[in-house]
């Protein structure tokens, strides 16, 4: 059994290893939770900036499909609590994405099999920055979504590059609101 505390400690050639060989994970699985971030091999300088968040999942229908949003965490290390950064006493919440399966991302199914896409192509407007994102994830552990490990690539123009940026997801709690 992978366990966070070892994953966050992996090189990004063990990450990626394990991202190949892993089990099968659900869209639904994933539907009505809150997931912790943590960005795991970053540089040094961005930590402080980008290491912590939380991805909610929300369903769209009864056919598994799955919406989903980032909301900002207060960077006071990795183990540290969560809280959420607000403004204005809202949480401040970005990069909408929905929750697509590998097939419909014929570069990304060859590496990562049993693989989620997280599209923010398919969430934001055209003009975010975020439109080019898209995140890989898998399952750590056999049966079960309560750890996910993810690859960030970045896609456009019909070209996709990857971010060599890895992180972390894990369940939190459930998700009261079915949008940002």
């Amino acid at each position: 059994m992978h366990t966070a505390h070892a994953l966050s400690r992996l090189t990004h050639d063990a990450l990626a290893a394990i991202m190949r060989d892993a089990p099968p994970v659900a869209a639904r699985d994933l539907a009505g939770h809150a997931y912790r971030g943590l960005a795991v091999g970053l540089p040094r300088a961005l930590e402080p900036l980008v290491q912590k968040f939380e991805k909610h999942f929300a369903p769209i229908d009864g056919e598994g499909r799955v919406r989903a949003w980032n909301q900002r965490m207060r960077q006071n290390g990795p183990d540290a609590p969560w809280i959420p950064a607000t403004v204005a006493g809202r949480p401040l919440t970005y990069g909408r994405f929905t929750v697509r399966p590998v097939a419909d991302y014929p570069a990304f199914a060859v590496e990562h099999p049993t693989a989620l896409v997280f599209d923010y192509g398919q969430g934001e407007p055209p003009w975010s920055p975020f439109c080019v994102v898209r995140d890989v994830v898998v399952a750590a552990n056999p049966g079960s979504a309560d750890l996910l490990v993810g690859r960030m690539y970045l896609s456009a123009a019909g070209r996709t590059a990857d971010a060599r940026s890895f992180f972390l997801l894990m369940r939190d709690r459930p998700v009261t609101r079915t949008h940002p």
